[in-house]
């Protein structure tokens, strides 16, 4: 018996590569290099539960036919695809669907055995897992290009005028607050869940987006701060960099003063530990520290240096 896992991450919605995943012609085109094709059962179209595909295709240039059950399904979140007659003494298809920061996370674990007894475990060893992990990869690939195409057409199509959704500036300005606010008390949580992971990266990047639309230069770059926390947190060095570099040009652009300049290093040296470079995460930790010195406000003074403190960089 074989089982494997395959883990692949697409910027769709879950909704979306459930979607394609269960339908049939997108399975068509995904192995047309086997020329597999439905011949009987549902043949186009999205599956559905209880029902049955049999499919026809060339592999090792020999003849196969396999007719597979959807046995469970809860949508959008996971499916199961079942061998019901086929050359395998057993084939078993999970699909599972989670959300990530970029879109959906689509795992599917495979279990097969082949016929033949002894033999066929030796079929299994010799090439047989190996072929049936190329084909998933396959699958994977196409599913992957098919459903980030689907949401860039829909975008295409559904971008409204910007007239049509605006906000009174209140409004905005209120919203971009809230949301701000919202990203502290999720930051100050040390029991988030994967999904409040997500909440929280999506509000910082929507509160950032309304102080674009109705803030001053101080609330651009706090955004941008708060972004590369985020991030930060989440472990992702790249983007905590981008977001702390633009904090921090922004901050010396507009002359925004000591504090936020020291913010925008400390951001930097957060970003660079998550990343492993603890030699430029000092350098700008340091720099931190001097931008401290100048900040008038005792309040200010200490937050900032106690932000930098709870990095432990002598």
């Amino acid at each position: 018996m074989i089982e494997f896992k395959r883990v692949t991450e697409i910027a769709a919605t879950a909704d979306t590569v459930f979607d394609i995943a269960l339908d049939i012609d997108a399975h068509v085109a995904s192995m047309s290099d086997s020329h597999e094709r439905a011949i009987a059962g549902v043949t186009r179209g999205i599956i559905g539960l209880g029902e049955i595909v049999t499919w026809h295709a060339r592999h090792f240039g020999l003849p196969f036919t396999m007719t597979s059950r959807i046995t469970h399904l809860e949508r959008p979140r996971r499916f199961v695809d079942e061998q019901a007659r086929g050359p395998f003494q057993s084939f078993r298809h999970e699909h599972v669907f989670e959300a990530s920061a970029l879109g959906t996370i689509m795992s599917d674990v495979v279990v097969f055995a082949a016929p033949l007894g002894p033999f066929g475990r030796i079929v299994e060893w010799l090439f047989l897992g190996r072929y049936v992990r190329k084909l998933i990869d396959q699958r994977n690939r196409f599913l992957k290009a098919a459903a980030e195409q689907r949401l860039i057409d829909h975008q295409e199509d559904a971008m409204p005028d910007r007239s049509e959704v605006a906000l009174d500036q209140e409004g905005e300005r209120r919203l971009a607050a809230q949301l701000f606010n919202l990203v502290w008390t999720l930051l100050e949580r040390s029991d988030r869940t994967q999904a409040e992971d997500d909440e929280m990266l999506h509000a910082a990047h929507a509160s950032r987006h309304h102080w674009g639309q109705v803030g001053e230069p101080v609330h651009w770059a706090r955004g941008e701060w708060q972004c590369s926390r985020v991030y930060a947190v989440l472990r992702r060095g790249e983007p905590a960099l981008h977001h702390a570099r633009r904090c921090l040009e922004l901050a010396e652009t507009n002359d925004l003063g000591a504090f936020d300049i020291g913010c925008g290093h400390e951001a930097f040296a957060r970003a660079y530990l998550v990343t492993g470079a603890a030699d430029a995460a000092a350098t700008h930790a340091a720099e931190g520290r001097t931008a401290a010195d100048s900040i008038i406000e005792d309040e200010d003074r200490e937050i900032l240096l106690s932000d930098i403190a709870d990095l432990q960089i002598n």
